[in-house]
């Protein structure tokens, strides 16, 4: 009884995590500073739908051409998922400087 108990729990938690939404932030507080006009901000992007396309850019270099800088000081990156068996997946680099 007690086998057929826990192969039912790993059944359902394998089924639960095949469908999960991930958004994380690596925390940089710099906004006030690109808010004021003391550093520029450049983004640059790159994903994946369904592990068959994939689309974008995500390097430094990228973000740093997308903001106009030349003397990066900071790197950020956020990833966002949305997993249904791996169906959408996208990063981004945030980079500030001058």
């Amino acid at each position: 009884m007690l086998k057929k108990t826990m192969v039912m729990i790993m059944l359902l938690a394998g089924i639960s995590c095949a469908a999960m939404v991930v958004n994380t932030t690596l925390p940089l507080d710099v906004e006030k500073k690109v808010a004021s006009g003391e550093l520029k901000k450049g983004e640059s992007y790159a994903g994946v739908y369904l592990w068959l396309i994939s689309y974008g850019d995500a390097s430094i270099k990228a973000a740093a051409e997308n903001g106009g800088i030349t003397n990066i000081l900071y790197v950020d990156q956020r990833e966002a998922a949305f997993s249904f068996f791996g169906t959408v997946y996208k990063r981004t680099t945030v980079i500030y400087g001058y």
